[in-house]
């Protein structure tokens, strides 16, 4: 399986401005009058500047992936610093209207543990629909969504370990269950920080660590 992902263009830019400003006036939503606004010609060139800086962002992205490693044959995450792991870039590849796509072997989850009945029932499902198919990494941030959710519902099990803010990122992690709030913050963050050493040590700097950006496998 595979995921792939490009640079808005400009026309996509230029309809999304649209549609916000039809959205705000629809909403009744105040707003300047129009000789107050920035000429058409300067949101044109606006969204022009957008549309190549969303280019130059992919570009910079390839590169780096590039220059940490493609992986070998069959994995799906390159490992770097003995055990820590960046997506596999598989290639660039054009689509009919010749827009550049980054195309990745898809990143699966790969927690054994027990997940919540919300999410179970959901890929069941999906399972039953679509077939089988293998479940995608989830973020940090997505866990940590849960967490503050399913720590609430976790007082009455009798377990003083359940109920801490990080116990679905502790199952999704693979953890005893007798680990506590410090073992699963330690963890995260030493596997954070060697990555990101590593990542410096190629002369990259991620300028957007946070947990959207970070899987969970």
């Amino acid at each position: 399986y595979k995921v792939a992902k490009r640079a808005w263009t400009k026309s996509e830019l230029l309809q999304q401005a649209q549609e916000a400003a039809q959205s705000a006036i629809t909403e009744s939503i105040d707003v300047k009058p129009k000789s107050k606004l920035r000429s058409q010609t300067d949101e044109e060139e606006q969204i022009r500047q957008l549309g190549e800086r969303c280019a130059y962002y992919l570009d910079v992205e390839r590169h780096c992936l590039e220059k940490l490693g493609g992986g070998s044959a069959g994995e799906t995450t390159t490992t770097v610093g003995g055990g820590r792991h960046v997506p596999t870039l598989v290639g660039v590849y054009p689509d009919d209207e010749n827009r550049d796509w980054l195309v990745f072997d898809l990143v699966q989850r790969t927690s054994s543990t027990d997940e919540s009945s919300a999410v179970a029932a959901e890929d069941a499902d999906a399972d039953s629909s679509i077939g089988h198919r293998p479940k995608p990494a989830r973020t940090l941030y997505d866990i940590l969504q849960e967490d503050w959710v399913d720590q609430r519902m976790q007082r009455d099990v009798g377990d003083p370990n359940a109920d801490h803010h990080l116990y679905v990122l502790q199952k999704e992690l693979g953890m005893a269950e007798e680990s506590t709030f410090g073992d699963v913050l330690d963890k995260t963050l030493v596997e954070l920080l060697r990555t990101v050493c590593v990542v410096n040590a190629a002369n990259i700097v991620h300028r957007d660590v946070k947990p959207g950006n970070l899987l969970i496998t």
